[in-house]
């Protein structure tokens, strides 16, 4: 490929080794220094980008821009530094056939998993599986799920960075492949489990499971679930604590709509539902043919089990982004914070 377009940040890992391995391949490159929909969007019609390097955030709204001609030259699309939605992952295959790529490392560990558009097809919420050159091992084990374990990705890379054995966060673990006493397994962090295909399916952060009734709850199967209901844009899920179970889950939603929702709905009587926060004071009435959260809570229902369900749904106009292109979880708690939960 010959065109290419960063997306992705430049400062976050990702964007830099795009940036790195396009210079290397002597590619036409291409950067912006903030990312505008329409401006990128006539960009890549008018310099014909074939390699179109995003978070999945830049590739949502891309796909939202409605411009049909956006990405008919874009023959690769690559996706990382985020959480890749299945729904987004239809929605792209859909619109531009096999272009999609989703990347999966860490800062520590480097790239280490790759989704085809063949594996994404199969497997929509799939990262794929290993690249060559690297090994992976899921340890301290939580939850059985059918003939697998979910437990802590830990990647083997030859790429890897060289951090101490007794660091803090020990990542590295003290195993060593045959004949590469150099490369140890990096903690990625992640709850993950492989299918008997050997594709990686991530359950979210270690640190964000829950038990709830004696079961432990994954924030990442509640959000892959209200994002199957057509008016919904984004979620995310985060856990608080409470003083009856522990900790219990509430999931932030926006929706697909020309008008903003009221910057509050709430699936159960709070303070939250009593007040208007400044910060969104701008914000329009939820319109009549838009969803609830009540109506939505009844919606999720049938669809998980009791203890998986979350205790509020929380409806604002957009989620709060990281610059990275990641849902801001230290800003939902800052928002639950303000106003009481």
């Amino acid at each position: 490929y010959q065109t290419v377009y960063i997306a992705a940040p430049i400062y976050h890992g990702y964007g830099l080794a795009a940036l790195l391995i396009s210079v290397l391949l002597s590619a036409r490159l291409f950067i912006s220094e903030k990312f505008d929909t329409s401006s990128a969007s006539q960009l890549i019609i008018r310099e014909q980008i074939e390699v179109l390097i995003v978070v999945p955030t830049l590739l949502k709204r891309l796909l939202d821009y409605g411009d049909e001609h956006t990405l008919t030259s874009v023959r690769c699309i690559l996706s990382g530094g985020a959480k890749l939605e299945p729904s987004l992952v239809k929605r792209t295959l859909a619109q531009t056939k096999n272009t999609l790529f989703n990347l999966y490392g860490t800062s520590e560990a480097g790239f280490g998993v790759m989704a085809t558009p063949a594996d994404l097809r199969r497997h929509p919420d799939s990262i794929g599986k290993a690249i060559m050159g690297v090994s992976w091992q899921i340890t301290e084990s939580q939850q059985p799920v059918p003939n697998q374990t979910i437990g802590i990705l830990s990647l083997c890379t030859a790429w890897a960075m060289d951090n101490p054995l007794d660091t803090p966060r020990k990542l590295r673990s003290n195993h060593k492949l045959s004949g590469r006493s150099h490369s140890r397994y990096i903690s990625t962090g992640d709850l993950a489990y492989a299918n008997k295909e050997g594709y990686l399916f991530l359950k979210g952060r270690a640190d964000d499971m829950i038990v709830s009734g004696g079961e432990n709850v994954y924030p990442t199967d509640i959000e892959n679930t209200l994002n199957q209901h057509p008016q919904v844009d984004q979620v995310a899920v985060i856990a608080v604590d409470n003083e009856e179970f522990g900790k219990r889950l509430i999931a932030f939603v926006s929706l697909i709509a020309t008008h903003k929702p009221e910057p509050y709905g709430i699936s159960e009587s709070s303070n939250l539902s009593k007040r208007t926060s400044p910060a969104h004071a701008n914000v329009g009435q939820l319109p009549s043919t838009l969803i609830t959260a009540e109506q939505l809570m009844e919606w999720l229902k049938p669809k998980l089990a009791r203890y998986q369900m979350p205790r509020q749904i929380v409806l604002l106009d957009e989620l709060p982004m990281t610059k990275t292109g990641k849902v801001s979880h230290a800003q939902l708690r800052a928002l639950l914070q303000s106003y009481g939960s």
